[in-house]
């Protein structure tokens, strides 16, 4: 019997030393008895590394996208799913008849776990922090629940961070944390944003999930508010990519 051919799949992005990716895969894979499966992660410097690594690495069946290359690489595949052009960012890739075919499954992971998070009650308004490729799918998803937000970055793309305190509206009880701001290994570092003006209505969701609580969670937590970070998003977020990749397997 002829031995099947080893399937690949992999993480790029630039910073990778916080993900949990590669793990989750190899355990899932192992867990199903499934074999011939390998899984690595690719640090690429910039967009040309980006650009070269795609063009050179046809061979790779699926991949999953992280910062900062969420946008950018729309401009390096061939194919674009409808949900993922609505989105305007992709986070997973598959290879499709020698194409590189774009998907977005941050947004619909995000949409399902902050639906369970929210629960019964009301959101009268969201402050999303951050303005790269994650916020565009947590937008998103905040449009189909009807949910009005502000943006805040320190790009000039909405509210800077400085007039926020001053700015404040008592309305936003969900605060979404879509920037790297605290992820490992800068663990200590948080979003500068008012955390005096949170309390016990508030909702904190960081998309961040090394480490499991953040300096963001942790000062909304003194504040009182319920708290929520990635990890569930990004074990979804997977298993849709996953999807995806075995998708004309069948």
């Amino acid at each position: 019997m002829l031995k099947q051919p080893m399937r690949r799949f992999g993480l790029i992005g630039k910073n990778l030393g916080h993900s949990f990716s590669k793990g989750y895969f190899e355990k899932k894979w192992a867990a199903a008895g499934l074999k011939d499966l390998a899984y690595e992660i690719y640090p690429l410097e910039n967009k040309d590394s980006l650009q070269a690594f795609l063009s050179e690495n046809n061979q790779i069946t699926g991949l999953n996208v992280t910062i900062p290359y969420k946008q950018v690489i729309l401009e390096f595949i061939d194919l674009i799913s409808p949900e993922a052009l609505e989105i305007g960012a992709v986070n997973c890739l598959y290879n499709e008849n020698h194409q590189w075919v774009g998907y977005n499954t941050d947004g619909p992971a995000f949409l399902q776990t902050l639906t369970e998070f929210i629960g019964t009650r009301t959101i009268t308004g969201v402050l999303i922090l951050g303005t790269g490729g994650a916020s565009k799918a947590v937008t998103w998803a905040l449009k189909k629940l009807g949910l009005t937000y502000n943006l805040v970055s320190s790009s000039g793309n909405g509210l800077s961070y400085e007039e926020l305190d001053l700015n404040w509206d008592d309305s936003w009880n969900l605060v979404i944390n879509t920037s790297p701001v605290g992820m490992y290994p800068a663990s200590d570092l948080c979003p500068a944003i008012p955390y005096h003006r949170l309390n016990a209505n508030c909702l904190l969701y960081d998309l961040i999930y090394n480490p499991l609580e953040t300096e963001f969670l942790k000062r909304g937590k003194l504040s009182g508010a319920s708290v929520k970070n990635g990890l569930e998003m990004l074990y979804l977020q997977a298993d849709m990519s996953w999807k995806i990749w075995n998708k004309n397997s069948r």
